[in-house]
Protein backbone atom coordinates (compact mmCIF):
# COMPACT_ATOMS: atom_id res chain seq x y z
CA UNK A 1 0.00 0.00 0.00
CA UNK A 2 2.73 2.44 1.18
CA UNK A 3 4.10 1.42 -2.45
CA UNK A 4 1.27 2.45 -4.60
CA UNK A 5 0.67 5.90 -2.08
CA UNK A 6 4.62 6.80 -2.65
CA UNK A 7 4.33 5.76 -7.01
CA UNK A 8 0.90 7.96 -6.71
CA UNK A 9 2.39 11.09 -5.00
CA UNK A 10 5.80 11.39 -7.14
CA UNK A 11 3.15 11.21 -10.34
CA UNK A 12 0.93 13.79 -9.44
CA UNK A 13 3.38 15.99 -7.81
CA UNK A 14 5.25 15.89 -11.12
CA UNK A 15 2.25 16.83 -12.97
CA UNK A 16 1.53 19.27 -10.83
CA UNK A 17 5.22 20.83 -10.68
CA UNK A 18 4.87 21.06 -14.72
CA UNK A 19 1.80 22.61 -14.84
CA UNK A 20 3.06 25.26 -12.33
CA UNK A 21 5.97 25.88 -14.37
CA UNK A 22 4.40 25.78 -18.12
CA UNK A 23 1.94 28.44 -16.30
CA UNK A 24 4.35 31.13 -14.36
CA UNK A 25 7.34 29.87 -17.05
CA UNK A 26 9.32 29.10 -14.15
CA UNK A 27 12.12 26.97 -14.63
CA UNK A 28 12.35 25.18 -11.29
CA UNK A 29 9.01 23.82 -11.62
CA UNK A 30 9.53 22.48 -14.82
CA UNK A 31 13.18 20.80 -13.63
CA UNK A 32 11.18 19.21 -10.13
CA UNK A 33 8.30 18.12 -12.34
CA UNK A 34 11.06 16.31 -14.25
CA UNK A 35 12.24 14.54 -11.81
CA UNK A 36 8.84 13.56 -9.92
CA UNK A 37 7.25 12.08 -13.08
CA UNK A 38 10.91 10.02 -14.00
CA UNK A 39 11.06 9.00 -10.46
CA UNK A 40 7.57 8.08 -10.38
CA UNK A 41 7.78 6.03 -13.51
CA UNK A 42 10.56 4.48 -12.22
CA UNK A 43 9.05 3.13 -8.95
CA UNK A 44 5.92 2.08 -10.62
CA UNK A 45 8.03 -0.21 -13.30
CA UNK A 46 10.40 -1.61 -10.91
CA UNK A 47 7.28 -2.39 -8.38
CA UNK A 48 5.14 -3.54 -10.90
CA UNK A 49 8.14 -6.06 -12.14
CA UNK A 50 8.53 -6.96 -8.59
CA UNK A 51 5.02 -8.09 -7.66
CA UNK A 52 4.74 -9.80 -11.57
CA UNK A 53 7.93 -11.86 -10.34
CA UNK A 54 7.64 -12.66 -7.06
CA UNK A 55 4.46 -14.09 -7.36
CA UNK A 56 3.64 -16.80 -4.80
CA UNK A 57 7.54 -17.89 -4.76
CA UNK A 58 10.91 -15.82 -5.26
CA UNK A 59 12.80 -18.00 -7.14
CA UNK A 60 16.53 -17.65 -7.77
CA UNK A 61 15.93 -16.73 -11.52
CA UNK A 62 13.24 -14.90 -10.64
CA UNK A 63 15.12 -12.89 -8.66
CA UNK A 64 18.43 -12.19 -10.89
CA UNK A 65 15.40 -11.39 -13.81
CA UNK A 66 14.28 -8.25 -10.97
CA UNK A 67 18.36 -7.65 -10.69
CA UNK A 68 18.62 -6.79 -14.21
CA UNK A 69 15.02 -4.49 -14.28
CA UNK A 70 16.21 -2.68 -11.74
CA UNK A 71 19.90 -2.38 -13.37
CA UNK A 72 17.92 -1.47 -16.85
CA UNK A 73 15.51 1.24 -15.37
CA UNK A 74 18.49 2.62 -13.22
CA UNK A 75 20.70 3.06 -15.66
CA UNK A 76 18.09 3.99 -18.35
CA UNK A 77 17.13 6.77 -15.18
CA UNK A 78 20.66 7.81 -15.01
CA UNK A 79 21.36 8.50 -18.78
CA UNK A 80 17.93 10.50 -19.38
CA UNK A 81 19.45 12.84 -16.12
CA UNK A 82 22.76 13.47 -17.51
CA UNK A 83 21.27 13.73 -21.10
CA UNK A 84 19.08 16.15 -19.70
CA UNK A 85 21.54 17.92 -17.85
CA UNK A 86 23.91 18.20 -21.23
CA UNK A 87 21.00 19.55 -22.74
CA UNK A 88 20.26 22.24 -20.40
CA UNK A 89 24.56 22.93 -19.90
CA UNK A 90 25.14 23.94 -23.84
CA UNK A 91 22.66 26.82 -22.95
CA UNK A 92 23.66 27.85 -19.59
CA UNK A 93 26.56 26.42 -17.75
CA UNK A 94 29.38 26.46 -20.56
CA UNK A 95 32.11 23.73 -21.14
CA UNK A 96 32.39 22.63 -17.39
CA UNK A 97 28.55 21.96 -16.97
CA UNK A 98 29.43 20.09 -20.92
CA UNK A 99 31.87 17.42 -19.25
CA UNK A 100 30.35 17.32 -16.39
CA UNK A 101 26.82 15.88 -18.00
CA UNK A 102 29.26 13.82 -20.73
CA UNK A 103 31.67 12.41 -17.45
CA UNK A 104 27.74 11.60 -16.04
CA UNK A 105 27.22 9.53 -19.43
CA UNK A 106 30.19 7.64 -19.22
CA UNK A 107 29.59 6.60 -16.01
CA UNK A 108 26.25 5.65 -16.44
CA UNK A 109 27.48 3.41 -19.32
CA UNK A 110 30.16 1.59 -16.70
CA UNK A 111 27.56 0.96 -14.45
CA UNK A 112 25.52 -0.73 -16.73
CA UNK A 113 28.78 -2.68 -17.81
CA UNK A 114 29.96 -3.81 -14.45
CA UNK A 115 26.48 -4.16 -12.83
CA UNK A 116 25.51 -6.58 -15.52
CA UNK A 117 28.90 -8.44 -15.16
CA UNK A 118 27.18 -8.58 -11.51
CA UNK A 119 24.68 -9.71 -11.83
CA UNK A 120 24.53 -12.28 -14.40
CA UNK A 121 26.71 -14.43 -11.71
CA UNK A 122 23.82 -14.24 -8.98
CA UNK A 123 22.62 -17.90 -9.80
CA UNK A 124 26.59 -18.84 -10.13
CA UNK A 125 27.48 -21.42 -7.20
CA UNK A 126 25.10 -23.44 -5.23
CA UNK A 127 22.16 -21.79 -4.70
CA UNK A 128 19.16 -22.77 -2.75
CA UNK A 129 16.99 -24.22 -5.79
CA UNK A 130 20.13 -25.89 -7.18
CA UNK A 131 20.67 -27.82 -3.72
CA UNK A 132 16.67 -28.77 -3.58
CA UNK A 133 17.19 -30.31 -7.17
CA UNK A 134 19.75 -32.65 -6.56
CA UNK A 135 18.48 -33.40 -2.91
CA UNK A 136 15.30 -34.56 -4.49
CA UNK A 137 17.55 -36.39 -7.09
CA UNK A 138 19.34 -38.77 -4.23
CA UNK A 139 17.96 -41.81 -3.72
CA UNK A 140 15.44 -42.38 -0.97
CA UNK A 141 18.06 -44.94 1.15
CA UNK A 142 20.63 -42.03 1.65
CA UNK A 143 19.90 -39.48 4.10
CA UNK A 144 19.81 -36.36 1.97
CA UNK A 145 22.01 -34.17 3.88
CA UNK A 146 24.60 -36.49 4.05
CA UNK A 147 24.97 -37.26 0.59
CA UNK A 148 24.26 -33.81 -0.58
CA UNK A 149 27.80 -32.47 1.71
CA UNK A 150 29.73 -35.08 -0.09
CA UNK A 151 28.62 -33.56 -3.27
CA UNK A 152 28.75 -29.75 -2.45
CA UNK A 153 32.35 -30.68 -0.87
CA UNK A 154 33.57 -32.59 -4.40
CA UNK A 155 32.08 -30.13 -6.78
CA UNK A 156 32.60 -26.52 -6.47
CA UNK A 157 29.75 -25.77 -8.83
CA UNK A 158 26.45 -27.55 -10.09
CA UNK A 159 28.17 -27.45 -13.70
CA UNK A 160 30.62 -29.57 -12.69
CA UNK A 161 28.47 -31.77 -10.91
CA UNK A 162 26.28 -32.42 -13.79
CA UNK A 163 29.24 -32.83 -16.28
CA UNK A 164 29.84 -36.24 -13.99
CA UNK A 165 27.19 -37.40 -12.56
CA UNK A 166 26.78 -40.74 -14.16
CA UNK A 167 31.14 -40.79 -14.83
CA UNK A 168 30.76 -40.47 -11.29
CA UNK A 169 28.13 -42.47 -9.71
CA UNK A 170 30.10 -45.39 -8.68
CA UNK A 171 32.46 -43.29 -6.54
CA UNK A 172 30.15 -41.56 -5.20
CA UNK A 173 27.54 -44.53 -4.40
CA UNK A 174 29.92 -45.94 -3.13
CA UNK A 175 31.33 -43.47 -0.29
CA UNK A 176 26.70 -42.96 0.85
CA UNK A 177 26.91 -46.53 1.50
CA UNK A 178 29.74 -45.74 3.93
CA UNK A 179 28.56 -43.00 5.43
CA UNK A 180 25.05 -41.74 4.37
CA UNK A 181 23.47 -45.23 4.16
CA UNK A 182 19.92 -44.60 6.21
CA UNK A 183 18.88 -47.24 8.72
CA UNK A 184 17.17 -50.47 7.05
CA UNK A 185 14.27 -51.32 9.79
CA UNK A 186 13.21 -54.33 8.07
CA UNK A 187 16.95 -55.36 8.52
CA UNK A 188 17.47 -54.25 12.07
CA UNK A 189 13.98 -56.49 12.75
CA UNK A 190 15.84 -59.25 11.37
CA UNK A 191 18.75 -59.13 13.28
CA UNK A 192 16.65 -58.28 17.13
CA UNK A 193 15.29 -61.03 18.98
CA UNK A 194 11.49 -60.15 19.52
CA UNK A 195 10.07 -61.95 22.33
CA UNK A 196 6.30 -62.33 22.19
CA UNK A 197 5.64 -63.12 25.88
CA UNK A 198 7.80 -63.00 29.16
CA UNK A 199 9.07 -66.58 30.21
CA UNK A 200 7.72 -68.89 32.72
Amino acid sequence: MLAYALILSALTLGILFKIDGRKKNFVASNTYGNLFLIGGIFLAINYGGYRFLKNNEWTDDQFQTFIYLLLATSVLLSLTLSVLFVLSARNAAGKLGKFVGYLWVGISLAGAYFGYQKASKINDGWTKEKIERVKNNIPTEYDAECAFKYIQTKYKNPSEYDASIEKDRTNREKSWKSTCLKCDPVQEKKQTLVLDGLPD
